[in-house]
């Protein structure tokens, strides 16, 4: 979730809805155990000057010989979490699109799943498919920017091209709402297989249409409403499990229907005793996120999820707020299968909602020494990335330590914090870090 303003106040919680050498490889020749030995005693800024690979551009579309240490990185894993350290920084975006076009291109890999509401990706998945209409309007607020409308676009062009036999996808794992489009694909199904059914779901589906448009609007119902939708959205699902063989049961056509009744459930039971026990939407929220990634990568094959760094993380670096993150969920389901690529950065702009709930540019500079921000920013590269599972000695040790890590939400409250307390080591497989950041360009 991107804790836009108004989903913020939605659930009334404001504010939290979330080189020295210029070799661009690590050292090779030296004997490995003199290496080791030496490894262990480098301070951690003078082994990420060792291990650490340069990036050559943030710019899409530019050469990738650079990112090609990422393959042995990746190595067989077939869904990786792909972070952002805030939901509005220009070069994040498009170097993101850069490590998606490696991915893609040399790894094989045809599913992005965005920190994107269900119903929104569908349209931004035909739009990829098709070219039909405009990304930009499918997307929410915070996401409207031209970094984002560009990978949408570079999709939408490899996907045209015939030689690319494998179309890229995209599937969209957040819920914060259910839009009427998801409505209509079910009942468009059922029509098409069994119209006779169509009364009986339609019935259910017209009342949980008119109340799960947003946040507000749900979470205002009293409780009994909402357990009264709730169990709706249960009876849509089993009506299609209980009439599987005569809708076309064995298809990807019908799992993809059956999703769509899925989301409508994880919707309409996040919210209660939201009162009582906010944590449990929380909770909620991101089984909800992981459950959604998890049928794309099952039905599409190798993933990329596209989502903030808290929520593909390994580790918790949310714990005010979530008592369990989406990433936490992907590695104990998938172990070594799920790999993390974080993002950080030292200073600069990024988007996000102001208390007046409008996006504007927030700064963030970088002032505090004990952030492990500051010691990836005394690397002399200026963009680089590394494998964090390769450290050792001092360096594992640092970044086994929880130390404040840079962090922006998409509601920039200038009495809260742009940190978290993490463990870097904990948290990603592998590091993407850029100096100096700026707002992406909107296109609203």
């Amino acid at each position: 979730m991107n804790f836009y303003r108004s989903s913020i106040v939605a659930v009334s919680i404001c504010g939290l809805l979330i080189t020295g050498c210029t070799n661009t490889a690590p050292l090779t020749e030296m004997d490995s155990e003199q290496q080791g030995k030496k490894a262990e005693h480098l301070s951690p800024k003078e082994w990420l000057e060792l291990n650490s690979f340069q990036l050559n551009s943030a710019e899409p579309g530019t050469d990738l010989k650079d990112i090609e240490p990422l393959r042995q990185m990746i190595g067989s894993a077939s869904i990786v979490g792909l972070g952002e350290a805030n939901h509005g920084s220009r070069e994040i975006y498009t170097m993101k699109h850069r490590f998606v076009e490696f991915l893609v291109m040399e790894m094989g890999f045809t599913t992005l799943v965005l920190e994107e509401n269900w119903g929104n990706a569908l349209k931004l998945d035909h739009y990829v498919l098709t070219g039909e209409g405009n990304p930009s309007k499918f997307l929410m607020p915070i996401f409207q920017t031209k970094e984002i409308v560009d990978i949408l676009e570079w999709m939408r062009e490899y996907n045209a091209d015939p030689e690319n036999e494998k179309k890229l996808r995209v599937v969209g794992m957040d819920v914060q709402n259910v839009s009427e489009n998801v409505y209509d694909e079910i009942r468009q199904y059922i029509k098409k297989y069994k119209p006779d059914l169509l009364p009986r779901v339609n019935n259910k589906m017209k009342e949980l249409a008119e109340v799960t448009k947003d946040l507000e609007t749900y979470s205002a119902l009293p409780q009994a409403i909402q357990e009264k939708h709730q169990e709706q959205a249960k009876e849509i699902t089993e009506i299609l499990e209980q009439n599987k063989s005569s809708l076309n049961g064995q298809s990807k056509e019908f799992a993809r229907i059956k999703q769509h009744a899925k989301v409508i459930e994880q919707f309409t039971g996040m919210f209660f005793n939201f009162s009582e026990n906010p944590s449990e939407f929380f909770l909620k929220h991101d089984i909800a996120m992981f459950e959604n990634a998890k049928w794309a990568h099952e039905q599409l094959g190798k993933t990329i999820v596209w989502a903030h760094n808290g929520h593909i993380a390994k580790n918790n670096m949310l714990q005010e707020v979530y008592p369990k993150l989406a990433g936490q969920h992907l590695l104990e389901h998938y172990g070594k299968e799920y790999v993390t690529i974080g993002t950080s950065f030292g200073k600069g702009d990024y988007n996000a909602f102001n208390l007046e709930n409008k996006i504007v540019p927030a700064t963030i500079q970088l002032n505090d020494p004990k952030t492990f921000n500051h010691t990836l920013d005394q690397v002399s590269k200026d963009q680089y990335f590394v494998d964090l599972r390769n450290a050792t000695g001092l360096t594992q040790k640092w970044l086994e330590e929880e130390q404040p890590f840079l962090i922006g939400f998409g509601s920039a409250d200038p009495s809260k914090p742009n940190t978290v307390t993490t463990s870097l080591g904990q948290a990603f497989d592998i590091l993407i870090h850029i100096d100096t950041v700026s707002a992406g360009e909107l296109v609203r």
